[in-house]
């Protein structure tokens, strides 16, 4: 009844050393999930920051995108004017352009009735002066 007694004990033991064995062994994988777990509360937190910096990226994104936009609108809209504005100027130049050449017209005409004249006049002089001398 000892040596049962005794293997009894020893049975006994050897449970208990596993049992212990099994209590460190869910110690250190408890240890482990905690670590896990405070990695992956980590890892959310990391994402929830780079969330909230892509959303304001792209906030300013679009900010830049809007104002490139508008920008560009009121260039075209500044180049149709630019262009009608163009457009007027080019149309008083041909204006311009038909007023001198009729001006420049009259004065060639000006001054070829004062070559006329001044011609008219010399001979007159001449005959004049032809004539004086006759006398």
């Amino acid at each position: 009844s000892c040596i049962h007694l005794a293997e009894k004990l020893e049975n006994m033991s050897q449970d208990a050393a596993s049992l212990l064995d099994k209590s460190k062994a869910r110690k250190a994988s408890l240890h482990e999930g905690e670590f896990v777990r405070a990695s992956l509360v980590d890892a959310i937190d990391q994402k929830e920051i780079c969330v909230a910096r892509v959303r304001t990226f792209t906030g300013h994104l679009h900010e830049d995108y809007h104002h490139l936009i508008t920008r560009l609108n009121e260039e075209r809209q500044g180049k149709s004017m630019c262009e009608r504005e163009l457009e007027l100027l080019h149309g008083e130049l041909e204006e311009y352009r038909s007023s001198n050449d009729s001006l420049l017209c009259s004065i060639a005409a000006q001054v070829q009735h004062a070559v006329d004249v001044k011609g008219s006049l010399q001979c007159m002089l001449l005959r004049s002066e032809a004539e004086t001398q006759r006398l």
